[in-house]
């Protein structure tokens, strides 16, 4: 009989070493080696590369056989069958610390020896099958990238992947520890699901799928996809539960996404063809009381009442620009271009309301430049700024920061619902009472509104033409928001190339030099007169103008201007400049006051203003009796430019 097996005798006594090693070549094992102390067993392990040690308990030299088979095991996992010719219970009680493979005493007999090879060299075998499978199992489910989990029949944990951290934040031991620990973290709403499946999952038998929500440990809520099934042994014996758990927040959010535009495809279908219509009768509304004006006695009372009627019926016609906006009607002139003068324009914004020390930017070097309808994604920011600037009752700072977004796969799968490339990333992020958890799903659906109900506000259109427009550029928007610290919202922007353009860097340079600017003590000094026939505008412009550092009063047509601008000049105390807008309905426009003026101080200066670019006087001014003009809607600065130039400093 022929063995391959080969065994290393460690014996002291050379008789019986030879005596063991003769037995064993005659059951057809090979005896790499006789050694006689311990020292020199470490010293051959590696090169006699044995299947099984014989190892002597009691050897001379400083290391005994216990000791050797201990380094033994540690060093090479190599199988030890102890022999010796005692019984001393501290011998043995050392030996089974080692967990040798068998147990022989001297004198040993052939056939005994024989069988307690036999039986360790097998046991061996099986264990380093097991290990290896061990192995498998293990290599294969630490490097899946769900979380796998196997609950033994008391509940407790025999094993947690290491994707449990990945997907939950916290580690395995959290788990181990606590059994129940899920529990503890799972969304209160799906509390009551996890905890019935839990205690059913202590009872043999299939218990199928769940989903629900956990906190992770970073405060994010995670989509979970829970499936189990009962593990048997071959005879039936019931040992658990295998678990696998996938993180589907990334799924959930598509779903959503998918969902929410399906939803505003139907919606803005609907909306397109109201609007129109709509459109059409409020031009009839509109021209209707303009005629009934014309027609009504200049003291009738029912001129008041149409005036109300216009004023509903300006504030009807925004709404159906809102609407037309949020429909797939409106046309769409996409450029490539910097995205940097849209967000100076959204400065402007809050300057206008008078935030101009609540806000922040903070914009990255180099933003890659975007493929956009300007006029869109414009509309698209100042509804997410007024939104955050509503939100802050109590007052607060607006952060707006923009940088560039490079998306790869992992990063898609973990965030966000957007194909891979490169995006420009805008935040605004405000200090306000922040936006309720339950709230939050709906935020962007059509007349969806926090706010109170009314012509002004909380309509419920803002967020959800935003999130139309940056849906037709390939974009997103998102919000996380935590009540009572805030609420940020996200516009990724699909960038058109990965490198920066001269315009861009230009507009860096310029809003840099912009919020320069509005950061500067400088004041400047003077009375400026306002002509305007629309109160919001005459309003506007005394903020813009006192915020300059400049004395405004503001006049609703020529008339008034005329008379306002005498007695300044009998009291000695003269304006500085005139800002006149060219058309006033049924009064004296610019043009013909700023004759009028000049008829009372001939050095007076001003600057014409008109919607109307194709106005002979906004062409040319000077040829008019004006020093300048500027074009209605305009930016703060165009206008603190012209008045710096036109009222010089002491």
């Amino acid at each position: 009989m022929t063995h391959s097996s080969k065994i290393m005798i460690v014996e002291d006594e050379t008789l019986l070493a030879a005596d063991l090693a003769e037995s064993l070549r005659s059951l057809g094992y090979t005896v790499t080696s006789r050694i006689g102390s311990g020292e020199e067993a470490l010293e051959c392990i590696d090169a006699a590369s044995p299947d099984l040690v014989l190892m002597d308990i009691q050897l001379g030299g400083k290391l005994d056989g216990i000791e050797t088979a201990g380094k033994i095991r540690r060093l090479r996992n190599t199988p030890v069958v102890f022999m010796s010719a005692f019984s001393d219970e501290s011998f043995l009680s050392r030996a089974k610390d080692i967990q040798p493979y068998g147990y022989l005493v001297k004198p040993v007999a052939p056939r005994e020896l024989h069988t307690t090879i036999s039986m360790a060299l097998h046991k061996a075998k099986m264990e380093k099958a097991l290990r290896k499978s061990e192995h498998h199992f293990r290599t294969v489910a630490e490097s899946t990238y769900d979380w796998e989990t196997w609950r033994g029949p008391d509940g407790r944990y025999l094993y947690l992947s290491p994707s449990c951290e990945r997907i939950t934040g916290y580690s395995p031991d959290d788990f181990y520890d606590n059994p129940f620990f899920i529990e503890e973290i799972v969304h209160p709403e799906d509390h009551e699901t996890v905890s019935r499946h839990i205690r059913e999952g202590e009872k043999p038998g299939p218990v199928g799928h769940i989903r629900f929500r956990i906190r992770h440990r970073d405060g994010a809520l995670r989509w979970i996809s829970h499936y189990c099934q009962a593990v048997y042994d071959a005879q039936g014996e019931y040992l658990g539960r295998r678990s696998s758990n996938r993180d589907m927040t990334m799924e959930r959010r598509m779903e959503q996404e998918l969902l929410r535009g399906a939803k505003l495809d139907s919606v803005s279908t609907l909306v397109g063809g109201i609007a129109h219509d709509y459109n059409n009768l409020i031009t009839i509304i509109m021209g209707n009381i303009d005629l009934a004006r014309m027609l009504a006695d200049p003291d009738d009372a029912a001129r008041a009442a149409l005036s109300e009627a216009e004023e509903a019926a300006l504030r009807a016609r925004e709404l159906t620009r809102q609407l037309v906006t949020f429909s797939n009607n409106i046309p769409s002139v996409k450029k490539i271009g910097s995205i940097l003068p849209l967000i100076q324009k959204a400065a402007d914004l809050l300057m206008i309301a008078g935030d101009a020390d609540e806000f922040r930017l903070d914009i990255a070097d180099s933003l890659w430049p975007v493929e956009i309808d300007a006029n869109q994604i414009e509309k698209a920011l100042k509804n997410v700024i007024i939104n955050a600037r509503e939100s802050m009752t109590d007052g607060g700072v607006i952060t707006i920061r923009a940088e560039n977004l490079d998306l790869v796969s992992r990063e898609r799968i973990q965030d966000l619902p957007l194909s891979e490339g490169k995006y420009v990333k805008i935040s605004v992020r405000d200090q306000g009472s922040g936006i309720p958890e339950e709230h939050l799903p709906r935020i962007f659906d059509p007349y969806f509104s926090t706010k109170e109900r009314g012509t002004q506000k909380g309509m419920g259109l803002g967020l959800a033409v935003t999130f139309a427009i940056l849906k037709r550029h390939g974009g997103l928007i998102t919000v996380s928001s935590t009540p009572g610290a805030g609420t940020t919202f996200y516009l990724y922007i699909p960038a058109a190339t990965p490198k920066p353009t001269a315009g861009a860097a230009a507009a860096k340079d310029q809003l840099r030099e912009f919020e320069s600017h509005w950061r500067s003590s400088e004041k400047g000094k003077g009375k400026i007169l306002i002509m305007d026939d629309e109160e919001m505008i005459r309003n506007l412009l005394i903020k813009m103008v006192e915020r300059f550092g400049y004395q405004g009063e503001a006049v609703k047509d020529g008339d008034s201007a005329l008379e306002r601008f005498t007695a300044a000049k009998q009291a000695g105390t003269l304006f500085d400049l005139v800002i006149l807008n060219l058309i006033i309905p049924g009064g004296i426009g610019g043009r013909d006051t700023i004759s009028l003026l000049k008829s009372v101080d001939p050095g007076v200066k001003a600057i014409a203003s008109s919607g109307y670019p194709n106005d002979p006087v906004m062409k040319n001014c000077r040829p008019f009796g004006f020093d300048a003009a500027i074009l209605k809607p305009y930016h703060m600065e165009e206008l603190k430019s012209l008045l710096t130039r036109l009222i010089p400093a002491d």
